[in-house]
């Protein structure tokens, strides 16, 4: 069965190398590479973003499911 959390340590590198990236280098780095760094960020924020709100969800729902049991 897929997990997130068998993907987090991965997960974790790729988002703050790009983030040190973004924030430290990114003058330095190639013009046509800039638009990828800015999507890349995006895309691993976003996914950031939708990972909590999974996480939220599924805690809020094991509550509901021990209330009722």
């Amino acid at each position: 069965m897929f997990t997130l959390e068998k993907y987090n340590f991965i997960y974790n590198l790729i988002m703050w190398t790009i983030l040190y990236i973004v924030l430290f280098h990114y003058d330095k780095v190639p013009t046509d590479h800039q638009l990828w760094l800015q999507v890349g960020f995006i895309l691993l924020f976003g996914a950031t973003l939708i990972r909590q709100g999974f996480k939220v969800y599924k805690e809020k729902e094991n509550k509901t499911n021990n209330k009722n049991t």
